[in-house]
């Protein structure tokens, strides 16, 4: 992955102050709260709980409450027709288990994400009047099913939609139709999961008790909510929040044997274990059709069932995160046969034989890997494609889709993730219309960011200091893990561990040592030697051993001190304009073009390591002082690799130098030429 952009704001010194006095936190949490810029309402929903306004203001919930109540005194038959990602499986599972205990004859229906695909359906319909069905509810789905509400209606099953996404021109008839952003909503809170409505729905069916309903469902909306990674504010992190406490005393044996599954303990869950260890597993199911097995697990009250079905879903897993690399293998060998690809504003893949269910995940992977908006899709028999795009932040890819609707069959989504379905043929002219949108609409395209919270000194790094950020949690959407700022380090040691797969570093600052542990990097990747100045960017943990806290430092990223970000990015961007052929100003000419020194400086720092194990962006730091930008060095590679002299892994792991096939003239380059000829 490239360098992403470091951006921070420090606070006011008097805001800190003042949020210290008002709240009564301690300096170091009252640098992040201001660094958010975070007013005094929103630090007290932070810091404690908002209070859960009543179900009712939830619009027509009143009368989806009155007919339930007369469905279940008559004896009707009621489905629960849900959805087959986290959200949508345990909102179906939370109405489910309620209905049946409050004496319903009730079924559910999920469809399967290549067996009817999401929401209502017709044939669906079809099935469920075929068993009786009598009153249909939907949870995370039904506010744009407009045609599909009057089939059930000419099916004679009434239909209530409980749901949470966009609504459409045209509400869908129905008894009741709850959904928190309609206009008409009176709710004040409009971002609930769809199991966030689902759960308010059976508080409202207990006339408004919202501690009987959290006792009961508390673990499963927590999970939903986490799940469908709405933003962690207001209501959600209520629900979150408590949620998460409730999981230690589930009754839930199926949820218990994926958490035993996925190592995870139930006590003191937060919502990174939730989001990274359960929320996959259960939404590994959904991506292989298998959607209702998850539904099964959750609703099955025999252990050892429990614990069948547990492995099966972890095999799932597995198998899900095997495609995913398989995949993303792919996707690097196409750029490796056509790197300049890599330098588009949207990156587009398309391929036969990629499941469908597993494309949103890897798209997300390729843009955290690539910092590029990515649309992946998978050509289906027929020549239809069905596909799925992530973005960065700063840039709608639901926009850029739009703008290029009239190449689409269907398409819909938001800024930050869509899903579309196109026919094949009409692929490229989809990549040239994206890339033609991004350069008309985004100039710069946004960089991938870190967001830091607070610059910190060995003084900061106490026990007392990081347990305190417990009261920022449940973190997660609009609610991040923050982010620390170690300046001015000197780099005193480099210790290998775990046989070489990670690094611990000491660094010494003005006001002591820091022991610092830097993930996944391998001594011989790490190209600082002691006594080298560093930044670093840090997240801060509680470690326990032999009932003893400590404070534990991990590294993000590390950057001399002497690396000017604004340089390195403006200079990132003019070489990625001319590697896509547009033009750019004469006057960088003399900045842009090497000398034969440089070339040979650069050539023989590579030849003299054989195999450099990082990118360019790498190597540019460790030739900072050498006085070469990062568009000139990353020409000079272009062109050394243009004449076979060296291979530069497409994603940046290492810079190999070929044998040299004799004498090389450079300045016959072809990209020099191109440069020159600006």
């Amino acid at each position: 992955m490239g360098f992403r952009k470091w951006q921070y704001r420090a606070g006011a010194e008097e805001r800190i102050q003042e949020i210290e006095e008002t709240f009564g936190v301690s300096r170091f949490l009252a640098g992040i709260l201001a660094t958010r810029g975070l007013q005094d309402d929103q630090i007290n929903d932070l810091l404690g709980e908002t209070e859960l306004e009543s179900p009712f203001a939830l619009k027509d919930m009143d009368k989806a409450v009155e007919r339930i109540n007369r469905a279940v005194e008559a004896g009707e038959k009621i489905a629960v027709y849900g959805d087959y990602d986290c959200d949508g499986i345990t909102s179906t599972a939370v109405l489910c288990t309620y209905l049946s205990s409050i004496g319903a004859e009730v079924t559910h229906y999920i469809p399967e994400r290549d067996d009817g695909g999401y929401g209502l359906n017709r044939p669906a319909l079809d099935h469920l009047k075929g068993e009786g069905v009598q009153l249909l509810i939907t949870v995370d789905n039904g506010i744009t099913a407009v045609e599909e509400a009057d089939y059930a209606a000419q099916l004679g099953m009434e239909l209530i939609i409980t749901d949470h996404h966009r609504v459409g021109d045209t509400l869908p008839q129905a008894v009741a139709v709850i959904d928190p952003q309609r206009e008409d909503c009176p709710s004040r809170y409009k971002f609930l999961a769809g199991v966030g409505v689902a759960f308010k729905l059976v508080a409202a069916m207990e006339d408004g008790d919202y501690e009987s309903t959290f006792s009961y469902f508390g673990d499963l909306v927590a999970i939903g909510t986490v799940g469908d990674v709405v933003p962690l504010t207001g209501e959600n992190r209520t629900i979150v929040k408590r949620g998460l406490k409730q999981i230690e005393f589930s009754e839930n044996i199926g949820l218990g044997a994926i958490f035993d599954k996925a190592k995870i303990a139930k006590t003191n869950v937060t919502s990174q274990y939730i989001a990274f260890g359960i929320v996959p597993r259960i939404n590994a199911a959904g991506r292989f059709g298998m959607a209702n097995k998850v539904f099964d697990l959750l609703m099955c009250e025999d252990e050892k069932q429990c614990k069948k079905m547990a492995t099966e879903l972890n095999q799932l897993n597995m198998q899900r995160q095997e495609i995913e690399q398989e995949i993303q293998q792919q996707i690097r060998e196409e750029l490796t046969a056509n790197p300049r690809k890599l330098y588009n504003r949207v990156l587009v893949f398309a391929r036969e034989g990629w499941p469908h269910g597993i494309i949103g995940i890897v798209s997300a992977r390729v843009t955290e890997t690539y910092g590029r908006p990515s649309v992946l899709l998978a050509i289906e028999e027929g020549g239809v494609a069905r596909g799925s795009a992530r973005s960065v932040d700063g840039f709608s890819i639901y926009e850029a889709l739009d703008a290029n609707r009239s190449l689409c069959e269907k398409m819909g989504g938001h800024s930050a993730a869509a899903g579309l379905t196109i026919k094949a043929e009409n692929i490229p002219a989809l990549e040239q219309g994206l890339n033609d949108y991004a350069r008309e609409h985004c100039e710069r395209m946004p960089e991938p960011t870190y967001q830091i919270d607070f610059t910190v000194n060995a003084s900061d790094l106490t026990v007392q200091n990081v347990n305190s950020l417990a009261m920022l949690e449940p973190f997660g959407a609009q609610s991040p893990s923050p982010l620390f700022l170690i300046k001015n380090a000197r780099l005193d040691a480099v210790v290998p561990l775990s046989g070489g797969k990670h690094i611990k570093l000491k660094l010494i600052t003005e006001t002591g040592i820091i022991q610092a542990i830097y993930f996944g990097v391998q001594r011989s990747c790490f190209y600082y030697q002691p006594g080298a100045v560093l930044n670093l960017l840090v997240a801060l943990d509680i470690s326990f051993f032999n009932g003893v806290q400590t404070v534990s430092v991990k590294v993000k990223d590390v950057r001399p001190v002497t690396f000017e970000q604004y340089k390195f990015f403006s200079a990132k961007r003019t070489f990625e304009t001319i590697m896509r052929g547009e033009p750019v100003s004469p006057r960088l000419k003399a900045s842009i073009l090497p000398s034969r020194k440089e070339f040979a400086a650069i050539y023989t720092m590579l030849k003299n390591s054989k195999v450099f194990e990082g990118g360019p962006e790498q190597l540019y730091n460790v030739i900072l002082r050498s006085g070469i930008n990062f568009c000139k060095l990353s020409v000079i590679l272009e062109v050394l690799a243009e004449k076979k002299l060296i291979e530069i892994a497409i994603d940046s792991s290492s810079i190999k130098v070929l044998p040299a096939p004799g004498k090389v003239d450079v300045f016959s380059s072809e990209l020099l030429h191109r440069i020159e000829a600006m």
